[in-house]
């Protein structure tokens, strides 16, 4: 090969050979593993978030509206409806 020193690569014995590769393979490992660790905790840190925001929402709503007004749809008294709102603020 032009421009490299055999001679350097001839006087590399086979265990510096081995603590190389064992080095490189390591760091690809490590690199692999922190990238699956990170994707599993990111995952779950978001489902906590979601789960804790849903319960807060769900709790403050409970609050302020009754079960009644949650599940029968407000399209036809929505002046009423959007007043009651604006009396809570």
């Amino acid at each position: 090969m032009p421009g490299i020193d055999r001679s350097i690569m001839k006087n590399i014995t086979l265990l510096q050979r081995f603590s190389i590769l064992s080095l490189m393979s390591l760091v690809f490992a490590s690199i692999a593993f922190g990238w699956i660790i990170t994707y599993i905790l990111e995952q779950d840190i978001i489902l906590r978030s979601r789960e804790l925001t849903a319960k807060i929402v769900s709790e403050e709503a409970g609050k302020e509206f009754s079960i009644a007004e949650l599940v029968t749809p407000k399209i036809s008294d929505y002046d009423e409806f959007s007043e009651k709102d604006e009396v809570m603020e």
